[in-house]
């Protein structure tokens, strides 16, 4: 009888020893998971004030139907990234990838189905947006970057986008 009683006690403390330890690992997989979206939340902290609008080279030409807009990239790498535009009858967006060829899109000196690239770090690029058959004459653009294919908070904002013809007088 004696010897049931210490038997018990030690399947007692296994018992005790394996609820720690499934207890630990269950509070682990919380911690790890929290923890893992806090640094991906870190990723677009890093991106702030890092990619803008130029507003000196942003401009709608009402003639041509399009929208030239100059993005600024400061020191970060940056592969994609979304421009928001919107009028008083609705908005559209547009992702600008890296290497990538668009029918309605080219470098400032480049042509439509060429492929684009993003600015490198610290650096700034102008890129023509034809808007025949879309949203015409836009009054804000929006930027903001993606990274790891995930959309980050909107960098920079212009409200009033100037006529290119009026800047030319």
């Amino acid at each position: 009888m004696k010897n049931k009683r210490g038997l018990s006690m030690v399947v007692t403390v296994v018992i005790l020893i394996l609820l720690a330890l499934v207890a630990v690992g269950l509070v682990w997989s919380i911690v790890k998971n929290l923890i893992n979206k806090k640094i991906e939340e870190m990723e677009c902290i890093d991106t702030l004030n890092k990619l803008s609008l130029n507003n000196r080279y942003t401009c709608y030409n009402s003639t041509s139907k399009e929208l030239r807009f100059s993005v600024e990239i400061g020191n970060i790498e940056i592969t994609e990234f979304l421009v928001g535009l919107s009028n008083e009858g609705g908005s559209e967006s547009i992702k600008v990838v890296d290497g990538t060829s668009y029918t309605n899109i080219r470098e400032f000196n480049g042509n439509y189905n060429e492929n684009i690239n993003v600015p490198g770090k610290n650096e700034g690029k102008t890129y023509v947006l034809d808007m025949s058959g879309s949203l015409e004459n836009p009054d804000s653009i929006k930027i903001a970057p993606i990274l790891n294919k995930k959309q980050c908070e909107i960098s920079d904002e212009l409200i009033n986008i100037d006529n290119c013809m009026a800047l030319l007088s």
